[in-house]
């Protein structure tokens, strides 16, 4: 179930990171980068920016950004939901259980 919720997680987040990077780095090149990437960087963003120059001479600038774990809170939320209600990897196990309790509470 880890699995899942980690694809989810770095599918969710990525956009996220890639709008907090290009906000402050415009001409980024670097790919998307997942939450769990992030957090194997302590929380710093390694890319490369590419600055025009003279016909072809383009350079690559590399910087790095830190972003705060803090600021992806939306997509850790919306992946637990998902992760909970929607993939079957939770739901084919727990799903049953937590009817029965409702079932329970609400009989009672």
């Amino acid at each position: 179930m880890f699995a899942a919720f980690s694809t989810t997680l770095d599918i969710k987040s990525a956009p996220k990171i890639k709008e907090i990077v290009t906000k402050k780095y415009p001409r980024n090149i670097r790919e998307n980068c997942g939450f769990y990437t992030l957090k194997n960087w302590d929380w710093v963003y390694h890319g490369q920016e590419k600055v025009e120059g003279d016909g072809d001479n383009n350079t690559l600038n590399n910087f790095t950004i830190s972003v705060s774990p803090r600021l992806l809170w939306k997509e850790i939320v919306i992946c637990c939901l998902n992760i909970i209600f929607i993939q079957s990897a939770s739901t084919d196990y727990m799903l049953h259980f937590l009817i029965a309790l409702f079932t329970l509470i609400y009989a009672l």
